[in-house]
């Protein structure tokens, strides 16, 4: 976690701005694929120094301990769905109880209201059994992907194909989900670069799906075709 305090209007109160980074190990290899990155640009806080953080799952005490306590659940949920399918349901269930405390505070970032792309809507798709297709897609791109292809490239690799068709009927019908933009922020340049050494034939199959499924980063996938 990466917190960035854009402000100080008195000697107890911020503005921030709070990044997650997430990687995952992949078995066989050394390499550690990013999980999650998410940017929340709503967090404002308070905080005195040697100040206690007191924290329950039961009550809503302060934004600073819900908002560090909602991201540690998430974390663990997307970690565990990428081990075993649904695995993190227990952490996401944890991770809603919080966003339903919070709907009784003033700050930002815990309601639908707020915008579409905040702590609410995430848990929001994340529960949804609509979105279940991107639940379903983190869990067979790692565990049957990434982690297979260390010994069988082609077969964990199209296991990885697999897994990205699986949200384009989700797509179709939510083309603005944000469990959708949060996967494809994390996961664009690596996509990139399991594609980019495919057959030509492959590599342009490829790049047309993911432009339509991922118009967002279009730009970004057309690398695929270079050498």
């Amino acid at each position: 976690m990466f917190l960035t305090i854009n402000s100080a209007p008195t000697t107890d109160q911020f503005t921030s701005t709070l990044q997650i980074q997430v990687f995952r190990p992949i078995y066989g290899t050394s390499y550690k694929s990013m999980l999650l990155d998410i940017n929340d640009n709503d967090f404002s806080f308070s905080y005195t120094p040697s100040q206690t953080l007191d924290y329950s799952d039961n009550e809503y005490i302060s934004n600073l301990t819900a908002v560090l306590a909602y991201y540690a659940y998430v974390v663990i949920g997307y970690d565990y769905d990428s081990f075993s399918l649904k695995g993190g349901s227990d952490y996401f269930s944890k991770a809603q109880n919080i966003i339903n405390n919070a709907q009784s505070s003033s700050a930002q970032g815990w309601k639908a209201n707020d915008g579409n792309k905040n702590r609410y809507w995430l848990m929001e798709n994340i529960m949804n059994e609509i979105y279940e297709p991107i639940r379903v897609c983190n869990y067979k791109y790692h565990r049957l992907g990434l982690d297979v292809m260390s010994k069988e490239t082609e077969k964990g690799r199209q296991s990885i194909t697999d897994a990205l068709k699986l949200l384009e009927a989700l797509i179709l019908r939510k083309p603005n989900s944000y469990s959708v933009k949060v996967f494809f922020d994390a996961k664009n340049q690596e996509i990139i670069n399991l594609y980019k050494d495919d057959s030509v034939k492959d590599k342009q199959e490829m790049l047309d799906f993911l432009v339509k499924i991922d118009p967002g980063n279009g730009n970004r996938y057309n690398k695929i075709m270079q050498k």
